[in-house]
């Protein structure tokens, strides 16, 4: 079967319908089962993602010292050696 994105006429319908609200005691499942108890994975730690580092801009109208400027930046940080590149 190939899912399709809903029409339009489906979304207004949709918005008419009567939403049914099921709780954990309509269902009789046991509170053990439910929460933090019931769960199989527990949070441990919430840290926000490592910085990165921020990027360069190089603007060299000249393709030749555009190169020149990136291979001396590159030999700088210990990326690339001399002899390997020229």
């Amino acid at each position: 079967m190939i899912r399709r994105a809903p029409s339009f006429s489906d979304i207004v319908s949709a918005r008419q319908k009567p939403l049914k609200t099921i709780s954990a005691a309509d269902l009789d499942i046991p509170d053990d089962d439910l929460g933090l108890m019931g769960s199989y994975t527990q949070v441990v730690k919430v840290f926000p993602p490592a910085v990165k580092k921020q990027g360069r801009l190089m603007i060299h109208p000249d393709t030749d010292k555009a190169v020149e400027s990136i291979l001396s930046i590159l030999e700088s940080e210990k990326i690339l050696e001399k002899e390997t590149v020229r």
